[in-house]
């Protein structure tokens, strides 16, 4: 009988399981079933592109649209600073487009199973699988067709995350190398400040970290090349008037702010102080250990990221069951039930091809669930990272 029972429980959590994962493997099932590719590289033949056209003396940032290369399918636009694209069309020089595109695929797919494997199956004593499995109903089968190279960051990320608690250097650079293709990842340094160490020690990993991460886009913008204003025009309209995404920037946009509105970086900062301060408080507060620390600040860090999409997800899950683990200690248990019931809802509008709003109330319940929790013990917990506060943390450091 109880063998049974087993067989039953473990079978309706592979079916929790699958339920979530719905919206990722109903886009790839779906387009293997009708014979679709289900990878076809677009956001990497894009970089490819960007580079091949700098090499034959066109700009890398036409209008939105006009964006094209007669031996690429890609994308709209490119996005990122030059270096990305230059040195991907550098490599095709010496080992020729299919042994590059080959190799980034199966690079690729390996980063994948990395970032969906350690995030959300992998064994955690702080974290059950069950309660990590809701938040799959963020990621979509578009993650695995594109092949972004966001997928690759975040693979390496999950992976540089397992060694943060013992090697932080190692966490840091990762973060470097990201934020040098994409400068919003810097978010993500927040990691390091919820870290259990000295004062100076998270102020000096952070701002070094930082500072690294933004060399190559200062060299850049200060290059004086004709193509930084370009840059900027199309930047602007993808991450800021198109495509706001369902994180920050898209609540204002719901909320009524436009886009040039002085409000979005105003807001911004005071979103990110909160969030971070309450993370803050919960880690200290809470007396995390440094897994949990580490996952902590990688949700915290996701949610910031202002135009925030479905790839932001692939790290959130472990670190978002440490806040409601820490809800419940601090005796709000219906916080449980705010969190999965917008992984519910996020998952019912993927399913609903209403994928544009899906995310939305998943991202709202995690801030809300961080602040709440987190709030009451920011200035007993401030003295771990501003020790001239008085505090036992302050005498510590």
């Amino acid at each position: 009988m109880s063998g049974k029972l087993f067989n039953r429980q473990a079978l309706g959590q592979v079916g929790i399981g699958l339920l979530f994962f719905l919206p990722l493997l109903s886009g790839v099932i779906g387009r293997a079933v009708k014979g679709r590719p289900v990878y076809n590289g677009l956001e990497f033949e894009t970089l490819l592109c960007a580079g091949a056209r700098a090499a034959r003396g066109e700009t890398r940032y036409p209008p939105a649209h006009a964006f094209s290369c007669p031996e690429y399918q890609t994308e709209a636009s490119f996005l990122y600073i030059p270096w990305s694209g230059d040195a991907s069309h550098a490599l095709t020089g010496w080992f020729g487009i299919p042994a590059v595109t080959s190799a980034y695929a199966v690079l690729y797919f390996a980063a994948i199973l990395a970032a969906i494997w350690i995030p959300f199956f992998k064994q955690f004593d702080f974290a059950p699988v069950r309660d990590r499995i809701p938040f799959a109903a963020a990621l979509t089968g578009s993650i695995v067709l594109w092949g972004n190279v966001a997928g690759v960051i975040y693979g390496l990320l999950a992976v540089t995350a397992l060694m943060a608690p013992k090697r932080p250097l190692v966490f840091v650079a990762a973060v470097v190398f990201a934020a040098s293709i994409k400068q919003v990842w810097l978010c993500l340094l927040v990691v390091v400040m919820l870290m259990d160490m000295a004062a100076w020690k998270r102020w000096g990993l952070a701002i070094a970290g930082a500072v690294a991460g933004l060399v190559p886009t200062v060299l850049f913008v200060t290059s004086g090349s004709s193509e930084i204003a370009p840059w900027l025009s199309i930047l602007s309209y993808y991450a800021v008037e198109d495509l706001p995404g369902q994180g920050f920037l898209g609540w204002l946009r719901l909320a009524g702010v436009g886009h040039e509105s002085p409000l979005n970086g105003a807001l911004w900062l005071v979103f990110a102080g909160v969030t971070c301060a309450s993370a803050l408080g919960i880690a200290e507060g809470m007396r995390l250990t440094a897994a949990e620390r580490v996952w902590l600040g990688l949700a915290v860090g996701g949610l910031l990221v202002p135009r925030l999409v479905s790839y932001e997800f692939f790290l959130f899950a472990p670190g978002m069951v440490v806040v409601l683990n820490s809800a419940v200690k601090a005796g709000m248990p219906w916080m449980r039930k705010l969190v999965f019931g917008a992984c519910w809802l996020c998952l019912l509008f993927n399913v609903a091809d209403l994928g544009d709003y899906a995310m939305m109330p998943m991202t709202l319940a995690c801030f809300l669930a961080i602040v709440i929790t987190g709030a009451p013990r920011i200035l007993s917990s401030l003295p771990a990272v501003l020790p001239f506060l008085p505090g036992p943390r302050a005498a510590a450091a």
